[in-house]
């Protein structure tokens, strides 16, 4: 064969240019392309069922804050709300009505708290701090208090008047009793000197001595007995008769003397006040003042318990009045229950409305509906899928998402 022909494009165009040649390149190609599209591609399944779209999440949920009347309700199905926008409007007459009860409760406690301390305070003192009268009446409380301690000191006072006068009474019998003793000593001092004058044959005693005339009568007879007897024993026989005579009589006035002081002494020492003191008028009085502290503390701590009972039902019927305003907590969409549209009386604490993202703003829904049995193996989490919706206005919305 000639080799030149392996040169010529006519030769290579009818050897290569043939039907065989033509149809086995387009098979291959498209067995290349079955096997990748197998491997790669992936098989879409059309389901037509009922669902429904919800949010993602319930970002709050809108409860019935008061068993009130409904003055205003703003709950409205798809109602854009911002957070602090006013939902529901409560009657708040019984509310306002407790306020104003228990105010002026709490402010009488604290005017009797302030009269109940003056009180403390003038009983201590002793004197009423008051003005005049009060509401409560303890300015008369101490009026009384006072009172009654003048008439303890009144009754003591008295009393002891009387044991004043008692002793001073026994105090002038004792010293007019001391006064005969002290005279009665005298004369039996005086009446001693004249009997020792005689027994020592004294011829005088002191010049203010009342019974100088006793020893000059002794003496007188003793004179005459020397001038009339002439016997020296008869003599001295009538001498001694006579000094003993007057011995005798002296000693006799000088225990008749001792007699009658002794009988003072015993009369003065019988002669006593049996009366006492009476001291107890100051303890009388403070008994008094501290019942009437006691009871006026106890009354103060009641009080104060009082107000502060009030006081906790004041805050919760503050916040019971708060309660008649209900406000959205959350920015959204809401979604009222069906079962209290329309409604007047809200029961406290039921589920009235949800309030869902704006899902034009999150672009983020939660799509529920049912599948087939046949289909449901098929289909895993985490699955893309694609909705199409019936047409709006000429318009197909489609949504694409995953299996969760």
């Amino acid at each position: 064969m000639n080799p030149k022909l392996f040169q010529s494009a006519e030769f290579y165009h009818r050897r290569y240019h043939n039907f065989a040649t033509v149809l086995v390149i387009p098979m291959t190609l498209l067995v290349f392309f079955l096997l990748s599209f197998s491997l790669i591609g992936k098989k879409e399944i059309t389901v037509t069922t009922l669902g429904s779209i919800r949010p993602t999440k319930v970002i709050a949920v809108v409860q019935s804050s008061s068993n009130n009347t409904v003055l205003t309700n703003n709950l409205s199905e798809n109602k854009a709300v911002k957070k602090g926008d006013l939902l529901i409007q409560y009657s708040d007459k019984l509310e306002d009505s407790q306020l104003n009860a228990i105010q002026t409760q709490i402010e009488r406690y604290e005017r009797q708290q302030e009269a109940l301390n003056q009180l403390k305070e003038s009983l201590k003192q002793g004197q009423n701090l008051f003005t005049g009268d009060d509401e409560f009446g303890y300015s008369a409380t101490v009026e009384r208090f006072l009172n009654q301690s003048q008439i303890i000191t009144a009754q003591v006072s008295q009393s002891n008047q009387s044991v004043a006068k008692q002793e001073a009474g026994v105090n002038q019998a004792n010293a007019a009793i001391a006064n005969q003793i002290a005279n009665l000593q005298t004369q039996a001092s005086q009446y001693q000197e004249v009997k020792d004058a005689i027994q020592t044959d004294k011829t005088n005693v002191s010049g203010n001595n009342p019974y100088a005339t006793t020893l000059n009568s002794y003496l007188s007879q003793i004179q005459t007995i020397d001038t009339q007897s002439s016997s020296t024993d008869n003599n001295s026989a009538s001498k001694e008769s006579v000094k003993n005579q007057f011995l005798t009589d002296l000693q006799g006035q000088i225990n008749s003397i001792n007699a009658s002081i002794s009988s003072l002494q015993t009369q003065a020492a019988s002669n006593y006040s049996t009366g006492s003191y009476d001291t107890s008028a100051t303890n009388q009085i403070e008994s008094l003042r501290q019942q009437e502290l006691t009871q006026a503390e106890t009354q103060l701590t009641q009080i104060t318990q009082e107000k502060e009972n009030l006081q906790a039902q004041l805050d919760q019927t503050n916040l019971s009045k708060a309660d008649t305003v209900l406000k959205a907590s959350q920015s959204g969409i809401l979604h009222v229950s069906d079962e209290f549209e329309g409604q007047t009386i809200l029961p406290q604490g039921s589920q009235i409305a949800e309030i869902y993202p704006d899902i034009a703003k999150t672009q983020h829904v939660a799509i529920r509906y049912y599948v087939d049995s046949t289909h449901v193996s098929q289909l895993k989490k985490g699955q893309t899928v694609r909705l199409t919706l019936e047409k709006i206005s000429n318009h197909t919305i489609v949504i694409t998402g995953k299996i969760s």
